[in-house]
């Protein structure tokens, strides 16, 4: 399968670099790069959506909370405090 194939194909580049050859290394230098970045971009894009989960939560139950404070306050006891 393909999946199996990979493994061989970067063994291959890797003991190519090993011998020197210039091709080989420039492609697993590349290769390296674009691996980090992703894995920088994928951690990165997992604190983004954890943080917007965390603060978009906490917002609707806080500005649930305040309605609720604001109509008891308004329409249940209207009155008060008294002045």
């Amino acid at each position: 399968t393909k999946e199996e194939k990979q493994p061989e194909v970067w063994l291959d580049t890797l003991s190519n670099a090993q011998n020197k050859n210039a091709a080989a290394l420039v492609m697993l230098l590349l290769y390296g790069s674009v691996r980090v970045v992703g894995g920088t971009s994928k951690a990165a894009r997992q604190v983004a959506e954890a943080l917007d989960t965390f603060v978009g939560r906490y917002l609707l139950l806080t500005t649930v909370a305040y309605v609720v404070i604001k109509f008891v306050h308004f329409k249940v006891f209207p009155d008060f405090p008294p002045l």
